[in-house]
């Protein structure tokens, strides 16, 4: 029993006995004469009256509450005890109100016009009574059975499959509450065994990898199967292998490319990553994470590297990073793999910059925006570009390359930067002169000699 209704019972106990004492002052006070009846109020009698409201009200209630918390066939009999008991008191004092001689009772009589020796309008009184009995035992029934027909409603509901709503509601006493939960507890698992049986089904023809399926979320799913599209923001790679086109066959290109991809694949799943799509010698790869991306990537170009020098260097990778918001949808057939159908544009154009500048790793602002402040890298500014309105900064990853390399194009950093800013700004003659330093410090450094050259030739076309 609840602390609240531990409160209302002694309140209610109280107030009875207290209307029991004082229910004499009430009873005294009320006054009747000549077919008319008044109320003499006093302190007593008021007292008497309130606390009589207040012991009926609580009564009702604390009895109602007790109700609900039986079984249900408990539950219609002892709502029906009340009413039955009103309607016998009700008939029997209208059966013996004849042999009563008191103030009341002839009041009760003039009322009800009723006559000593006539039990004609006292039939009528009593199929009246009876008839409003039936009427309210009637709606008593109807209300107690409610639950009851959308019991039957929900379970039919059932029947036919999962029923959308999220939670069902019956109403009722505990016992059907108990049943609401556990019919609730069946469509949720309704819900889970058809979405995981979805899942499966597709798990088990090999199309839904179970990277794209943690990445995108069961809500993800879900939504792309309402919906027919979802957005989610991640990490989008562009995996580009060049390869050398003095090889004899198409097959022998086949064969060498296949046996790169067989060792890129898992380092992709490893990463938590997984393959989008392919595009001819490349693939576009995505991860949740900007960090594990990055990571993967430098794993690709280390594979590459010493796959290439224990066969022939005829392989060169190059990979773009740009994270953004992409979205996914089924393309073609009812129950094929999810893919991105948003544009690539831009990491086409980062991956395009970077072929051009012959470089292994780069990506753009939003990568550095997203990597953890611990993570550890090495960059150097590599230029920008304009994509719908918005400018897109191009970084290049120097810590992939050889350490002399490496070295090399760190202690170049500076001059390379600021060649590349005033080339930016137009400034092709100051610009020159940077790139002219950097290549003399590091001449084999291709980014520094394509924009030497491009800024020799804007010079040259200023001249003319």
């Amino acid at each position: 029993m609840k602390k609240l209704t531990k409160i209302l019972l002694v309140i209610f106990v109280l107030a009875t006995i207290c209307a029991i004492i004082l229910g004499r002052d009430v009873f005294n006070n009320i006054i009747i004469s000549n077919n008319s009846i008044t109320f003499n109020p006093t302190a007593k009698s008021i007292s008497g009256l309130v606390l009589l409201i207040l012991s009926i009200l609580l009564g009702t209630y604390l009895y109602w509450k007790f109700v609900l918390a039986l079984s249900f066939e408990k539950m219609v009999f002892f709502a029906s005890v009340p009413i039955v008991l009103i309607y016998g008191i009700l008939l029997f004092l209208l059966a013996y109100l004849s042999n009563l001689d008191n103030q009341y009772a002839d009041f009760i009589k003039s009322l009800l016009n009723i006559n000593t020796g006539s039990d004609y309008n006292t039939i009528l009184w009593a199929i009246l009574i009876s008839i409003v009995f039936l009427i309210i035992l009637y709606f008593n029934y109807l209300i107690l059975c409610k639950p009851v027909n959308k019991l039957q409603h929900v379970v039919l509901r059932l029947g036919d499959g999962n029923i959308k709503d999220n939670n069902v509601v019956i109403g009722g006493g505990r016992q059907f509450k108990t049943i609401e939960h556990s019919l609730n507890k069946i469509n949720n698992n309704y819900k889970t065994k058809d979405r995981y049986g979805k899942i499966l089904a597709l798990e088990e023809k090999n199309i839904l990898p179970k990277q794209l399926y943690k990445f995108l979320g069961r809500d993800g799913i879900d939504i792309i199967e309402r919906e027919g599209q979802v957005k989610k923001r991640g990490t989008i790679a562009i995996i580009k292998l060049s390869y050398d086109s003095k090889m004899k066959s198409l097959q022998e290109q086949y064969d060498l490319m296949n046996a790169y991809m067989n060792q890129i694949s898992p380092l992709i799943k490893k990463a938590g990553g997984f393959i989008d799509k392919f595009l001819g010698d490349a693939l576009v790869a995505v991860f949740a994470r900007a960090d594990s991306a990055l990571d993967c990537c430098k794993n690709i170009l280390n594979i590459v590297g010493e796959k290439n020098k224990h066969g022939r260097k005829n392989i060169y990778a190059g990979i773009a990073l740009h994270d953004k918001d992409m979205t996914f949808a089924f393309v073609g057939e009812k129950h094929s793999v999810p893919t991105i159908v948003s544009s690539l544009e831009e990491v086409n154009k980062i991956s395009e910059i970077g072929r051009f500048m012959k470089s292994k790793l780069i990506f753009s602002k939003s990568i550095l925006d997203n990597l953890p402040l611990h993570y550890n890298i090495e960059y150097r500014y590599l230029g920008s570009f304009t994509s719908s309105d918005k400018k897109v900064m191009i970084f290049e990853d120097i810590s992939i390359y050889p350490k002399p390399v490496f070295v090399s194009l760190r202690k170049n950093k500076n001059l390379f930067e600021k060649g590349v800013f005033l080339y930016n700004n137009k400034e092709f003659e100051k610009a020159v002169v940077y790139f002219e330093d950097a290549l003399r410090s590091f001449p084999q450094d291709g980014a520094s000699y394509i924009y030497f050259n491009k800024a020799k030739e804007k010079l040259a076309s200023k001249l003319s």
